[in-house]
């Protein structure tokens, strides 16, 4: 084989490798984001469904708190003798 050949197969087959090498990395790279990603929305979900719930059990004890207070101004208005 001549020189030039060579040279040339040597630079063909070391592109070819860096090539194949950056598509390997790019591959690994995105494959563990997307699982981290899954695994952050996972998260997401739960502390939204947390939320939730929790918002949920606000409203609940913000009604009986109300029916509470207007329980309590009734009696005060018969006991400062107001009338409906």
């Amino acid at each position: 084989m001549t020189p030039q050949i060579v040279q040339t197969a040597l630079e063909s087959g070391l592109s070819i490798g860096i090539f194949a090498l950056c598509v390997w990395l790019v591959i690994t790279i995105v494959k563990r984001l997307c699982g981290t990603m899954d695994a952050l929305v996972n998260k997401m979900d739960r502390f939204t469904d947390r939320v939730r719930e929790e918002h949920e059990r606000s409203n609940v004890a913000h009604e009986n708190l109300q029916r509470q207070h207007e329980g309590m101004i009734e009696s005060l208005g018969r006991i400062n003798g107001y009338r409906e």
